[in-house]
Protein backbone atom coordinates (compact mmCIF):
# COMPACT_ATOMS: atom_id res chain seq x y z
CA UNK A 1 0.00 0.00 0.00
CA UNK A 2 0.84 3.65 -0.80
CA UNK A 3 2.67 5.59 2.35
CA UNK A 4 -0.40 8.13 2.51
CA UNK A 5 -2.49 5.08 2.79
CA UNK A 6 -1.06 3.95 5.49
CA UNK A 7 -1.41 7.04 6.97
CA UNK A 8 -4.94 6.88 6.71
CA UNK A 9 -5.29 3.52 7.82
CA UNK A 10 -3.71 4.53 11.13
CA UNK A 11 -5.24 7.38 11.90
CA UNK A 12 -8.48 6.52 11.41
CA UNK A 13 -7.78 3.29 12.80
CA UNK A 14 -6.75 5.04 16.00
CA UNK A 15 -9.47 7.51 15.59
CA UNK A 16 -12.24 4.74 15.59
CA UNK A 17 -10.86 2.24 17.51
CA UNK A 18 -10.77 4.95 21.20
CA UNK A 19 -14.51 6.01 19.58
CA UNK A 20 -15.83 2.78 19.70
CA UNK A 21 -13.59 1.64 22.70
CA UNK A 22 -11.89 -1.30 20.47
CA UNK A 23 -8.34 -2.42 19.63
CA UNK A 24 -6.04 -0.55 17.53
CA UNK A 25 -5.50 -3.48 15.83
CA UNK A 26 -8.45 -4.76 15.16
CA UNK A 27 -9.98 -1.72 13.39
CA UNK A 28 -6.86 -1.39 11.09
CA UNK A 29 -7.50 -4.58 10.12
CA UNK A 30 -11.16 -4.00 9.41
CA UNK A 31 -10.09 -1.22 7.69
CA UNK A 32 -7.51 -2.97 5.48
CA UNK A 33 -10.17 -5.33 4.56
CA UNK A 34 -12.69 -3.10 3.73
CA UNK A 35 -9.45 -1.18 1.04
CA UNK A 36 -8.52 -4.44 -0.23
CA UNK A 37 -12.03 -4.78 -1.38
CA UNK A 38 -11.98 -1.94 -3.55
CA UNK A 39 -13.80 -0.12 -1.32
CA UNK A 40 -13.45 3.52 -1.59
CA UNK A 41 -12.07 5.29 2.25
CA UNK A 42 -15.18 7.21 3.08
CA UNK A 43 -17.28 4.03 2.67
CA UNK A 44 -14.24 2.01 4.22
CA UNK A 45 -14.96 4.04 7.30
CA UNK A 46 -18.24 4.00 7.07
CA UNK A 47 -18.58 0.36 6.75
CA UNK A 48 -16.16 -0.07 9.29
CA UNK A 49 -18.24 2.51 11.72
CA UNK A 50 -21.79 0.33 11.20
CA UNK A 51 -20.09 -2.90 11.88
CA UNK A 52 -18.42 -1.72 15.48
CA UNK A 53 -21.61 0.13 16.18
CA UNK A 54 -23.75 -2.50 15.64
CA UNK A 55 -21.42 -4.78 17.65
CA UNK A 56 -21.40 -2.79 20.55
CA UNK A 57 -25.14 -2.19 20.71
CA UNK A 58 -25.65 -6.07 20.34
CA UNK A 59 -23.43 -5.84 23.52
CA UNK A 60 -25.11 -3.27 25.23
CA UNK A 61 -29.10 -4.10 25.15
CA UNK A 62 -30.90 -1.07 26.55
CA UNK A 63 -28.05 0.73 27.35
CA UNK A 64 -28.09 1.93 23.59
CA UNK A 65 -29.04 5.79 24.53
CA UNK A 66 -26.45 5.89 27.27
CA UNK A 67 -23.72 4.60 25.18
CA UNK A 68 -24.79 7.15 22.24
CA UNK A 69 -24.27 10.27 24.71
CA UNK A 70 -20.79 9.21 25.77
CA UNK A 71 -19.82 8.19 22.06
CA UNK A 72 -20.69 11.93 20.86
CA UNK A 73 -23.46 10.34 18.82
CA UNK A 74 -27.24 10.60 19.24
CA UNK A 75 -29.71 7.64 19.10
CA UNK A 76 -30.79 9.59 15.88
CA UNK A 77 -27.20 9.18 14.44
CA UNK A 78 -27.23 5.72 15.52
CA UNK A 79 -30.52 4.74 13.51
CA UNK A 80 -29.94 6.86 10.67
CA UNK A 81 -26.69 4.53 10.07
CA UNK A 82 -28.95 1.62 10.57
CA UNK A 83 -32.00 2.36 8.13
CA UNK A 84 -29.86 4.34 5.51
CA UNK A 85 -28.12 2.66 2.57
CA UNK A 86 -24.60 3.55 3.13
CA UNK A 87 -24.89 6.55 0.59
CA UNK A 88 -28.17 8.17 2.05
CA UNK A 89 -26.04 8.06 5.46
CA UNK A 90 -23.12 9.54 3.48
CA UNK A 91 -25.24 12.46 2.10
CA UNK A 92 -26.84 13.31 5.29
CA UNK A 93 -24.18 13.67 6.95
CA UNK A 94 -22.24 15.22 4.62
CA UNK A 95 -25.16 17.68 4.75
CA UNK A 96 -25.67 18.14 8.31
CA UNK A 97 -22.97 17.34 10.44
CA UNK A 98 -19.97 18.85 8.13
CA UNK A 99 -22.22 21.38 6.21
CA UNK A 100 -21.46 20.82 2.53
CA UNK A 101 -23.70 22.16 -0.14
CA UNK A 102 -25.29 20.29 -2.39
CA UNK A 103 -22.85 21.33 -5.21
CA UNK A 104 -19.94 19.76 -2.68
CA UNK A 105 -21.97 16.52 -2.00
CA UNK A 106 -22.37 16.03 -5.79
CA UNK A 107 -19.14 16.47 -6.75
CA UNK A 108 -17.68 14.35 -4.21
CA UNK A 109 -19.45 11.50 -4.87
CA UNK A 110 -19.26 12.38 -8.48
CA UNK A 111 -23.22 12.13 -9.11
CA UNK A 112 -25.86 15.19 -9.99
CA UNK A 113 -26.87 17.95 -7.94
CA UNK A 114 -30.65 16.62 -9.22
CA UNK A 115 -29.74 13.44 -7.66
CA UNK A 116 -27.94 14.30 -4.67
CA UNK A 117 -30.99 16.47 -3.49
CA UNK A 118 -33.33 13.36 -4.37
CA UNK A 119 -31.24 10.81 -2.53
CA UNK A 120 -31.33 13.67 0.82
CA UNK A 121 -35.13 14.13 0.93
CA UNK A 122 -35.77 10.64 0.50
CA UNK A 123 -33.56 9.82 3.49
CA UNK A 124 -34.90 12.55 5.77
CA UNK A 125 -38.41 10.99 4.99
CA UNK A 126 -37.34 7.86 5.95
CA UNK A 127 -35.48 8.61 9.20
CA UNK A 128 -38.62 11.20 9.84
CA UNK A 129 -40.65 8.05 9.38
CA UNK A 130 -38.76 5.90 12.02
CA UNK A 131 -37.97 8.91 14.45
CA UNK A 132 -41.34 9.75 14.61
Amino acid sequence: MEDETLRWLDTTAGWLASRFRTPKDEVYQMLALQLASGQPRKFARLRVMRELGQSERAHQGPSVEREAVEMGQSVAELTAAEVLDERSWLIVQLRVQHGYTVKQVADQLGISRQRVGQIYTQAIERLREELG
